[in-house]
Formats: C-alpha cells, structure tokens, sequence
C-alpha cells in the first residue's frame, strides 16, 4: 500500500525472548510521529493523513479523514488531537480535524493530552493549557520548552531545548537528572519514557531510571539491525516506539 504504510504479505516467524522487547506492529508503517491512545497506536503518515493501528486482518494500518498536515500528534483515553500545518490546534472528530476557535493565533509546535485529556500545547516555547477557547499559563512557565508530556490536572514533563527534564506542578519545576540527553518523552501517572539523543530508549519508574533493549529489526534479505529510535507515545497499558525509518513498535511487556 502506498501513502505511508506497507503491507507484507509474509513475515518470518521468530520466538519472543523472555525479557523485553520490541515488537514491531504489522504492515511496516512509515510514519514521521508516533502517538497512543485507548484504541492502540496513531501516526502520521507520509501520504499527510491519520493512519491508526490496529485495524482488521487485512488491513493492519487504517486511515482516518482527510488528508491534513500534521505537525504533532496525540491521544488521550478519549480523543485525539494533533496540531496543524499553520499552528492551529484541532481535535479529530466525526471523520475529520475540528480546530479549536481562536487557535490560528497560538502558533502551536507541540501538542500532549493527559488519559484524563487535559490538553497542554508549546506556544513561542512555553508550555500552555487548553482551556476551552483559552490558553492559560501551566508548569514550569520560565523554561524554553521543546517537548511536553502532560500526565494530569496538575502535572506534566518538560523538555528544553538543550534535552534536560523538568517535572513541573503548581509552585515547582523540578529538573530530574537523565543518563543521556533527552529529544522525545512520553509519560502518564505511573512511567516515562524517553529517546535519548544518541537514539537510545529509558524508561523511569519510581524515580528510577532503567535502559530499555535497543529495536532488532528484521527485513528480508538483510541480517538483523538495530536501528535509532525517533519517537516515543504511552498509553495506559502500552509503550509505543518509532524508528528513524519511521517504523513503529510496542514494547513487549509495558503495564
């Protein structure tokens, strides 16, 4: 299939190991971000639409509406949101992108939904809440952010551009140190998730950080390689990865 996710219509088949590890969805997406959210993982394609996974049988990736430039994507439990070419911020609904009013002025770059969806965006570097039509002043309003992960009313991470972690709430912006420099991070209530800027995957529980297995990545006619991790999306009960060839895998044993 064109437009940005592959079918194959054979795979070899290989045992899972006993400790974690990728595994990568079917039909090979080649997608430029990653999201999550309750019905599985999302991405934008290369063809500029919506595709989500999974799908039927047949069909492991489905397209959803329009094509439609995307900036940045995300997922709540209940809602999808993404930002759009022009910095306007829109929620999917009814088959196709639903801007919020007023939001043609926000110039958005990125966008990051809690599972309770409480929606916060970057807006000139800092990190804003939606608030009906509104965008109301949050965590860690001094930093120049670059990444966000919203985890709830009160809570989010915050990534500057030169990679360190912020952990904001109301009155503190705390920085958490971190193995490596950060570029991505997706977090909820119980876990976060990273991409270090070397490519490789942390995961940080109960204030403690741990190295996920690099991505084994198999093709035909080729060896196993390892390729760099790009992006990073979490949902209640999974850890979603994108490669830099824009190959999206879940993590085997995510709770």
């Amino acid at each position: 299939m064109a437009f940005g996710v592959l079918l194959v219509a054979g795979a070899a088949c290989r045992f899972q190991p006993n400790h974690p590890s990728w595994i990568e969805a079917q039909g090979q997406a080649q997608g430029a971000r990653v999201g999550a959210w309750s019905g599985g993982a999302l991405t934008i394609g290369t063809d500029r639409r919506l595709w989500r996974y999974p799908g039927e049988w047949s069909r492991p990736w489905l397209p959803e509406g329009p094509q439609q430039e995307l900036r940045a994507l995300a997922g709540s439990q209940t809602a999808i949101y993404g930002v759009l070419a022009d910095g306007q911020v829109a929620r999917y609904q009814g088959g196709a992108w639903a801007p919020y009013a007023g939001s043609i002025g926000w110039g958005a770059s990125e966008v990051s939904a809690s599972e309770d969806d409480v929606l916060l965006v970057i807006v000139s570097g800092h990190v804003r809440r939606v608030d009906g039509l509104e965008l109301r002043d949050t965590v860690c309003p001094a930093i120049g952010a670059a990444a966000i992960a919203s985890v709830g009313p009160e809570r989010a991470f915050v990534l500057d551009g030169e990679g360190a972690l912020f952990d904001g709430a109301p009155g503190r912006c705390d920085r958490v140190d971190a193995p490596v420099r950060l570029v991505r991070i997706a977090a909820n209530g119980r876990r976060l998730v990273a991409v270090g800027a070397d490519g490789t995957v942390w995961r940080r529980r109960d204030g403690a950080w741990a190295a996920l297995p690099p991505i084994e990545k198999y093709r035909p006619a080729r060896a196993p390689f390892e390729p760099r991790a790009r992006d990073v999306a979490v949902s209640v009960n999974s850890t979603w990865l994108m490669d830099d060839e824009g190959a999206i895998f879940v993590l085997s044993d995510e709770s």
